[in-house]
């Protein structure tokens, strides 16, 4: 049950446990604490537009997130533990630290990498740290230095140069070693304004709150969340890394003292051989387009539990949770337990199996999904819903119910038959514990305006010149968006889910509601399918490179059209019968991987297809 207390009691958590640089290596579930209510220790938070039809991803944890979470930029920075420094010999302990260097190395994080002006706030960072030894930084002037504290001045050139910063341990005392490393952002914020970046305590009212004195209570970048306050739901699917993880059981998850939030590579810890590992991995190589690597490669990473649930608690939000793939029943029971001791009472949990792991192509998830099923006799889609009926039973036994849980079944939007056979697998009865039927609705992607459509196939045709006349192709690209594309993918493919939805009844009674765990344009670099003829890279160094066709997406998602397509799609989505819809995603660096963010940064101003998603929202309050 929801345990009433102080939030002095989760402060008192956190500091327990982000301070603590050298603990046990026991790792057992910490005290089940609740966060009372929005007032946070006389920091009053607004909540969340419960109304909103809307949810949103949120990006990941990354050192190259242009819409970060956290105050604290070390918990998006990269890990010091990473491949080459593995292969150093260098010794690691359980949060990610060295424990010695030898003479003639280091150990190295990007905490920002690929920044310009303006998309990072500029000034004194404060970094803290615990232990003996010597730090340095890169592309970062050192201000002051004391023990165990320095203040850097971070700065960008106004010519628009993109420009990486890391911080270095060269030496470390063994018998005290360097460790709980914290970069945190300058300025702060005023008690009674949570949701605004306060530069200095002349923009308050005699209640400024440092971010270098008060982190430890602060945690959260307040520009994010201004942002997030417009949505209901806010699904953690990157912030869990949840695509290719492989954590199995408890003690392989996150923790609130490891080094950084992004991804731990694993060395001997949880890393295993792939070809022998008792879950017959050696069977996915048997997919001749996947490379071992892949495997090989999979990494530990992701937001601790408490800081997602105490995330949800102070702005209300409804939190999405997706359950790592390979997680074993006790991982299941002790994270639903977690949800149920902390989450607020008023909340929902709403609960996915993974992502995306009816496919093989995209994450390993999906061929981990495929192996089972093959060993198991059901294929793919077939265990795939057997495993999902099993969460979804492990939340219900561990909440007493379903008042509290909302159990989703994600499945592909471009083929509604994967989700008939992921609802009846073996040709058994119709999954009954589920809620909700949740596709990745996606438009406007890189192969309807493709580079033969924005080149016409002109293969001598250069990177100028598609620049210097850029709204020709912008044009061009619009033009490739048709009124057959609307019909087939904004109301065919939804309709034929909602069929889908209305013939199934679940174990309440009620048929399956239809929702979409991500969606919005899809335009990116088609790295599969591009021609080396064209004006891909007007030039390339180590931190930039611009391809003409990525110019023109960009161009594209500044548009006022793609605002009035967004509009047009949010429309068809609620008059075919679709409700929550979940956007991807929080703001992000728009690039070749794509312009998944609603802006490009937290400092941006209002896209169209941002400003189409919340008039969406305030004109059609939830109407379900």
């Amino acid at each position: 049950m929801y345990k009433e207390t102080t939030i002095r009691a989760l402060i008192a958590l956190i500091i327990a446990l982000v301070l603590i640089s050298c603990g046990s290596n026991n790792k057992s579930p910490p005290p089940l604490v609740s966060t009372g209510i929005s007032s946070y220790d006389g920091i009053t938070y607004p909540l969340a537009n419960k109304q909103a039809n809307s949810g949103i991803n949120i990006a990941p944890a990354s050192a190259h997130n242009t819409g970060p979470l956290f105050i604290d930029m070390m918990k998006s920075a990269q890990s010091f533990k990473r491949a080459e420094t593995l292969q150093s010999g260098i010794e690691f302990d359980e949060n990610g630290y060295p424990l010695s260097i030898p003479e003639g190395q280091m150990v190295e994080s990007y905490y920002f990498t690929g920044f310009t002006k303006g998309e990072i706030p500029e000034g004194l960072y404060t970094v803290l740290y615990d232990g003996e030894g010597e730090l340095t930084f890169f592309d970062a002037d050192v201000v002051s230095e004391e023990k165990g504290k320095y203040v850097i001045n971070i700065t960008f050139p106004a010519d628009g140069s993109r420009l990486n910063k890391s911080v270095t341990i060269r030496k470390t005392t063994p018998s005290n070693p360097i460790r709980n490393i914290r970069i945190l952002m300058p300025g702060g914020i005023c008690a009674n304004d949570p949701l605004h970046h306060a530069a200095s305590a002349d923009q308050c009212a005699g209640n400024f709150m440092s971010f270098a004195d008060h982190y430890a209570k602060i945690i959260y970048n307040p520009d994010m969340l201004r942002f997030l306050k417009d949505f209901s739901t806010v699904r953690y699917m990157d912030l869990m890394k949840t695509n290719n993880s492989i954590i199995r059981s408890w003690n392989d998850r996150p923790m609130l003292t490891d080094q950084t939030w992004t991804q731990l590579m694993l060395g001997n810890e949880l890393n295993y051989d792939a070809k022998n590992d008792p879950d017959n991995w050696d069977a996915l190589f048997e997919f001749g387009e996947h490379k071992e690597g892949r495997i090989n490669t999979l990494l530990r990473g992701g937001v601790p539990i408490e800081v997602l649930v105490d995330l949800a608690n102070r702005m209300e939000f409804n939190p999405w949770f997706c359950m790592p793939a390979l997680a074993d029943d006790d991982y299941i029971h002790n994270f639903a337990s977690y949800v149920r001791d902390n989450l607020k009472p008023n909340l929902i949990a709403h609960i996915e199996y993974s992502n995306e792991i009816w496919g093989t192509a995209l994450f390993s998830q999906g061929l981990y999904a495929n192996v089972q099923g093959r060993k198991e006799g059901l294929g793919q889609l077939g265990w795939t819903g057997k495993r999902n009926a099993e969460v979804f039973k492990i939340w219900e036994t561990v909440f007493g119910g379903t008042d509290r849980i909302y159990r989703i079944l994600g499945s592909q939007a471009a083929v509604p038959t994967r989700t008939e056979e992921t609802l009846n697998y073996e040709n058994a009865p119709a999954i009954k514990n589920i809620d909700a039927i949740a596709i990745g609705h996606y438009y406007a992607d890189q192969n309807l305006v493709s580079q033969d459509v924005l080149f016409e196939k002109n293969y001598s045709i250069t990177y100028d010149e598609v620049a210097g006349n850029l709204p020709l192709y912008v044009d061009r690209g619009f033009s490739a968006i048709s009124a057959e594309h609307f019909q087939h993918v904004a109301v065919d493919q939804v309709r034929a889910h909602k069929a889908i939805c209305d013939k199934y009844v679940n174990d309440k009674g009620k048929t399956l509601d239809l929702i979409a765990y991500e969606g919005g344009q899809h335009l990116l670099e088609d790295f599969q399918n591009q021609t080396p003829n064209y004006p891909q890279t007007k030039h390339k160094t180590e931190y930039d490179e611009k391809i003409a066709a990525v110019e023109i997406y960009i161009a594209m998602n500044y548009d006022q059209r793609m605002g009035d397509i967004y509009t047009d799609y949010q429309n068809a989505w609620k008059e075919n019968g679709g409700k929550l819809f979940c956007h991807f995603a929080s703001p992000s660096k728009w690039n070749k991987f794509g312009m998944w963010g609603l802006m490009e940064n937290l400092n941006d101003n209002p896209t169209p297809k941002y400003a189409s998603v919340l008039r969406f929202n305030k004109e059609n309050p939830k109407w379900w």
